[in-house]
């Protein structure tokens, strides 16, 4: 039997900065240009192989930022990703 939904998750890829000390900090702000290059070849290669792309969904995630109980705390979001949904037409 032939696959009539088919799905793919693409994961964001965070923007990273030079930390204090060298290195690279990931941060929590999404690399927008990748992502949608991303999901511009997932779509290209299922549209190629006969599918329709029917939805594309994004996947959040988020976080907070408090220490040891004092101060302020404060929460967070970002676009961990997207889910494409596909179909394929069933032969009758």
């Amino acid at each position: 039997m032939s696959e009539v939904v088919r799905t793919v998750f693409i994961p964001s890829s965070l923007e990273s900065k030079s930390g204090m000390f060298g290195g690279e900090k990931p941060t929590d702000i999404v690399d927008g240009n990748s992502l949608a290059i991303e999901i511009q070849k997932a779509c290209n290669d299922l549209v190629d192989s006969g599918y329709q792309v029917t939805q594309v969904m994004p996947v959040s995630s988020g976080g907070n930022n408090y220490k040891n109980g004092v101060g302020y705390g404060y929460g967070f979001s970002y676009t961990s990703g997207v889910i494409i949904v596909a179909t394929n037409k069933v032969p009758t």
